[in-house]
């Protein structure tokens, strides 16, 4: 079922969000709730578009990523890059290590142009490849983000930038409560599995027909 929710809904709230980011924060007392304790991830799509994608597939691949944040990209020119946020990918494991909000001058869309046969492999031969503004967030990760930086209101400018080192952290994190899980045998709080504590951190998935992920 599908519930909405005023931007007024919120608990002792008397303002506007500030941006989309700023929304999901003031409305984090429904994902805070004991009765989706047992929601793990997070999908934050634009309001602003109609889809035809099956985003279960989308959260499967983050779940098989062991990912902690998953960003659909396409590809785009270098006239566009100008309007849109770009990424900058481990060409090896497909990890974002870093993102801009709308690059204006040619040296910060420098940092972010693929080359040769990664331009082919990543995104069809255009030279950059840009967030379509669909995420998968593992919650907690995505809660502990918007309390710790009141000041990131949209995700694109704000939120994703610190992705990157957020998720090395928080997989560094959990990797130390599952070696104590290890240790202790299981017990106390360690009853789940901490699925991004060997995975990927920030990973990407292109946004192609095939795949059924929507281009902007």
């Amino acid at each position: 079922f599908v519930e909405v929710l005023a931007t007024t809904q919120y608990p002792g709230g008397s303002r506007w969000p500030e941006g989309n980011a700023d929304a999901v924060r003031l409305m984090s007392w429904v994902l805070e709730n004991p009765k989706l304790r047992h929601v793990k991830h997070v999908l934050i799509l634009p309001a602003d578009q109609l889809y035809r994608a099956n985003f279960e597939d989308l959260v499967t691949y983050h779940r098989e990523q062991r990912a902690i944040v998953t960003v659909v990209t396409h590809p785009v020119q270098e006239s566009q890059v100008a309007d849109l946020g770009v990424l900058r990918v481990d060409p090896e494991t497909m990890e974002m290590v870093d993102y801009m909000e709308k690059p204006r001058g040619q040296r910060e869309r420098e940092a972010f142009r693929l080359h040769g046969e990664l331009s082919h492999r990543l995104a069809d031969g255009a030279p950059f490849l840009a967030s379509c503004g669909i995420y998968v967030f593992e919650k907690q990760f995505l809660l502990r983000l918007l309390r710790e930086n009141p000041r990131a209101h949209n995700f694109g400018a704000d939120v994703l930038p610190l992705v990157p080192e957020g998720a090395k952290e928080e997989r560094q994190r959990q990797g130390g409560n599952l070696e104590r899980c290890r240790e202790g045998g299981g017990g106390g709080g360690c009853t789940e599995k901490p699925d991004s504590a060997m995975g990927t951190g920030a990973a990407t998935a292109a946004g192609t027909e095939e795949k059924g992920f929507p281009h902007r």
